[in-house]
């Protein structure tokens, strides 16, 4: 567009005059789409720039922000608006997808740190059902069989300490723990 033609288009802008404004719109509708279509892929999302675009593009000039001994041409001017726009819509789109991904991955955790503590619970109950099995069948077993397994296991006493505490020889400790062991493996019940 001619410099002479761009002036009279502003003016006219200025004036409020809605031809100027659609003859503005037809004549840098093209290129605005050319810049947009090649920097967005989304169809959706380059309509609403562009529009976006021009809009911003005309309120600037009804509110006299282009200033021809300021700018190098109306051209360089849209030019500059688009690039502007598009880069804060790359800003915006690349933050939107971060908290996209930061919340699907607080989802994920989420979901990770429930399904762990619902299997540790399980874990937990089914230890504690398999203590109440064992204190069950340790219960059922003769005194003598039932304190070496409680001295052992339980307080975690050596052989020669179960030895000393009960007055028996060692090996004779050793038998009763493999014996009750025995005793205990075969009332365990099968799964």
């Amino acid at each position: 567009m001619e410099i002479a033609k761009e002036k009279d288009l502003i003016k006219r802008i200025h004036q409020k005059d809605f031809v100027a404004e659609n003859e503005f719109v037809s004549s840098y509708y093209s290129k605005v789409k050319m810049t947009v279509i090649m920097r967005i892929n989304d169809l959706e999302d380059q309509k609403e720039l562009i529009n976006d675009i021009l809009m911003a593009a005309l309120l600037s000039l009804r509110n006299n922000n282009f200033d021809f001994e300021r700018e190098s041409g109306l051209s360089r001017y849209i030019y500059g608006i688009t690039r502007n726009k598009i880069t804060q819509y790359l800003k915006g789109y690349y933050k939107k997808k971060e908290r996209e991904e930061r919340l699907k991955n607080e989802v994920l955790i989420g979901n990770l740190n429930t399904n762990i503590e619902a299997y540790e619970i399980e874990k937990r109950e089914e230890i504690e059902q398999s203590k109440k099995v064992w204190r069950n069948l340790i219960e059922q077993l003769k005194p003598k069989y039932r304190e070496v397994i409680y001295l052992r296991y339980y307080k975690n006493y050596s052989i020669s300490e179960i030895s000393e505490e009960m007055n028996l020889p060692p090996q004779k400790i050793s038998d009763y723990l493999k014996y009750s062991k025995q005793l205990l493996m075969q009332k365990f019940p099968k799964k």
